[in-house]
């Protein structure tokens, strides 16, 4: 069984109490509430258990969470071990008898949280990972995907879509949980896209989103979809046919219409615009810079693995730009 459904992140394990009436006396006294425990000691994407304790022996014990039921009778002691295997934590009912409860079921997950505030607003998640490791994968530009991009990141005088690719690796967010991330790329250059996320993924180095810029709809100034919102939520990304960011009034076209650049991590690696810093100006070198591990220097294991790929970095300029231009 695999929850795909999502709540916010919680501990390892959780105990919740739940009261129910219980039948009463034959003097009509009330009797005392029987109680419910609920503890799960999960691992995202491991099976593991739930367990259910404090039910009426023999009585049936059913989880669901949205689409997906499992269920368990109860042993002589009232208990049950509920098998589930859980991509993060995921908002479930449990009932046995009279009693039932809606709660977060905690997951924790597989890797470190490392999260620095402030973080971005409005990270859209990606779905889960697929498969094990990065797991990655090249694959043309589908239908669907050319219906998104079509009068957002592309229109006609851009590159055409037979020279495009879609990259689709798994990767890990800053709370520890796996994703599967898609960028749009040159199709001269997707194999190498693939290996270099694939190589970042092996390095834990974290990464908020990847996901076409589509989804955050048509530029404000100029053409392309909206660079802007994409940075403010730190989504990673490639290909966008639009103008350079805080040069739109002089149409001067972004390396990104190439589909051979790459933005990594915005939110903690801001652009030195003509017109300020974008997204912000927190992450900027300074003694109040945040030490994220996400943030990228000069001699962070990131940025030296890119360069060894052959990524030319354009900072202090654009902390967060790279440009495959080097053949190995």
């Amino acid at each position: 069984m695999r929850l795909l459904v999502t709540a916010a992140v919680g501990v390892v394990s959780a105990t919740l109490v739940l009261g129910s009436a219980g039948a009463a006396a034959a003097d009509d006294a009330p009797s005392a509430p029987s109680l419910l425990v609920v503890t799960s000691a999960l691992v995202s994407e491991v099976p593991g258990i739930v367990q259910v304790s404090g039910a009426t022996p023999g009585s049936d014990v059913i989880l669901t969470a949205g689409e997906v039921t499992v269920s368990g009778i109860a042993d002589a002691s009232g208990s049950v071990a509920l098998s589930i295997l859980a991509w993060q934590p995921f908002d479930a009912t449990v009932t046995a008898g009279d009693a039932s409860v809606t709660t977060t079921v905690p997951v924790a997950a597989a890797y470190a949280d490392v999260r620095v505030d402030p973080t971005p607003d409005g990270v859209i998640a990606d779905p889960p990972a697929l498969g094990e490791g990065p797991n990655p994968a090249v694959l043309p530009i589908s239908p669907e995907r050319r219906a998104s991009m079509t009068g957002v990141s592309w229109r006609p005088g851009c590159l055409p879509f037979r020279l495009l690719r879609e990259v689709q690796v798994n990767y890990i967010a800053p709370d520890g949980y796996r994703h599967r991330g898609v960028v749009i790329t040159r199709a001269n250059a997707a194999e190498r896209v693939a290996e270099t996320f694939s190589r970042l993924y092996d390095l834990q180095y974290r990464i908020w989103s990847m996901h076409p810029v589509d989804v955050y709809g048509p530029s404000p100034v100029g053409t392309g979809a909206n660079d802007y919102a994409s940075m403010a939520s730190g989504n990673t990304s490639m290909f966008n046919c639009r103008y350079i960011v805080g040069r739109e009034h002089e149409r001067v076209r972004s390396p990104h219409a190439g589909g051979r650049a790459l933005d990594l991590n915005p939110w903690e690696n801001p652009y030195r615009s003509r017109r300020g810093p974008v997204p912000n100006a927190t992450y900027l070198p300074g003694p109040s810079r945040p030490l994220s591990p996400l943030v990228l220097t000069p001699h962070h294991p990131a940025v030296l693995l890119l360069k060894s790929l052959g990524w030319s970095w354009l900072a202090p300029r654009d902390y967060q730009h790279f440009d495959l231009v080097r053949k190995r």
